[in-house]
């Protein structure tokens, strides 16, 4: 198995959290990796299974927010899109981005006022030129 690690954010000096990707042989595209570090120790945490590789994370006071691609389609193409997800007391949520459009994000922030803004690009393989994307949902 191997992986890497692509962002990394904490709550302070005993709330650090890294995400990236997992991969279990070269023709995979790769799996949620999410370690924490909670001062005493780091561990893996476990990502819903049908989770791509996670590109950024920030956290919140209820937990962490990360985005990430899913790893059930080839990129770009049909089923491979962009997502977001929220781990608030061990559990895991969607934090519903749209589907078919194609976003890989990149980043992601929550504000003081808790909107959720991720940034990426739009590879559609039926246009020429990747397209810049912001999306931004309600706290």
């Amino acid at each position: 198995m191997a992986g890497a690690l692509n962002a990394v954010t904490t709550g302070g000096p005993d709330d650090v959290w890294a995400v990236g990707r997992v991969t279990h042989d070269d023709a995979d595209e790769g799996h949620a990796l999410v370690l924490h570090w909670d001062g005493r120790g780091q561990r893996q945490v476990a990502a819903p299974e049908k989770a791509g590789r996670l590109s950024a994370v920030a956290v919140t006071d209820q937990g962490i927010i990360a985005v990430g691609r899913d790893a059930t389609a080839d990129y770009p193409g049909p089923g491979a899109d962009g997502y977001a997800i929220g781990l608030s007391g061990g559990r895991w949520r969607s934090l519903g981005l749209p589907s078919g459009t194609f976003f890989d994000p990149s980043g992601v922030a929550l504000s003081p006022q808790r909107q959720i803004t991720a940034v990426g690009v739009i590879a559609d393989p039926d246009q020429s030129e990747p397209q810049p994307m912001v999306l931004t949902s309600g706290g």
